[in-house]
Order: structure tokens, then C-alpha cells, then sequence
């Protein structure tokens, strides 16, 4: 087997388990990197009981780079957000869903577009979900 197979398939592990814990951290930590946190509301509340009312388990964030590069991860509704270390800096494209117990889209996908991460700074990006934008 090939040394090569065997990192990559290690990598890959690395990012999954880093992705259940809420904070992604991207190859090129550096100088020039900054940090992206996706801040997630319900009905403009925090509460973990909007999840359990809603029948929501986890949320979805996808970002797109300049470049089409994706980076996705997915935390538990009641981190309610997730944050992303190391990120050149650039523009993204950030796309939040919300996830039903089975890993299946439970509400509408709100995009953000163009969002600009810069080296040494952290960039918040605010994101409510309604229950009109919800699936019952």
C-alpha cells in the first residue's frame, strides 16, 4: 500500500472528527490566514430547545472559495455555529442548512455570498433561521 493512500485516508479522518467537534482547521495557518464563524440562531434564539421543537439534530456549512475550492462541515444543532481556523484570505461564498436526525436538509439554505476572511482576523457571519424556513 502506498504511503500516500494511507496520509490522505488519515487526513480525511482528521477532518471528519475535527467536524463533529464544531471547529474545522484548513491547511495554510499562517500569517495570511484568518478565521470564519458561522453563528447560528433559531427564531433569533440560542436555546437548544428551538432544536428539539423544530426536530433539528445538526447543521450544515459549505464554503466556497474564489478558486471553487469547498470546504463542509457539520455540528451539532446546539453548538448553534462552527468555526473555521487557517483560512487564506480571500472571498467566500458561505451556504447553512439545517440537518433532521437522519442527515437529510430540514430547512431552506441560506447563502451568503462574498465574504471576506483576512489574515489575523476573525469574520462572523450571523445566520437566523425562521420557522417559516424551517420543514415541520
Amino acid at each position: 500500500m502506498k504511503l500516500s493512500k494511507v496520509l490522505s485516508g488519515l487526513g480525511g479522518c482528521v477532518m471528519a472528527a475535527a467536524s463533529l467537534t464544531g471547529c474545522v482547521i484548513v491547511d495554510g495557518d499562517g500569517p495570511e490566514s484568518g478565521s470564519l464563524t458561522v453563528a447560528v440562531t433559531i427564531n433569533r434564539s440560542d436555546d437548544p430547545w428551538q432544536c428539539f421543537t423544530h426536530d433539528v439534530d445538526g447543521l450544515a456549512v459549505s464554503l466556497v472559495d474564489d478558486d471553487g475550492f469547498v470546504t463542509e462541515a457539520i455540528a451539532d444543532c446546539d453548538d448553534f455555529g462552527m468555526t473555521f481556523d487557517g483560512l487564506p484570505s480571500g472571498f467566500y461564498d458561505v451556504e447553512v442548512w439545517l440537518l433532521d436526525f437522519a442527515g437529510r436538509p430540514k430547512s431552506d439554505i441560506v447563502i451568503v455570498e462574498y465574504v471576506s476572511v483576512d489574515g489575523g482576523f476573525e469574520t462572523v457571519v450571523d445566520i437566523d433561521f425562521p420557522s417559516g424556513a424551517i420543514d415541520p
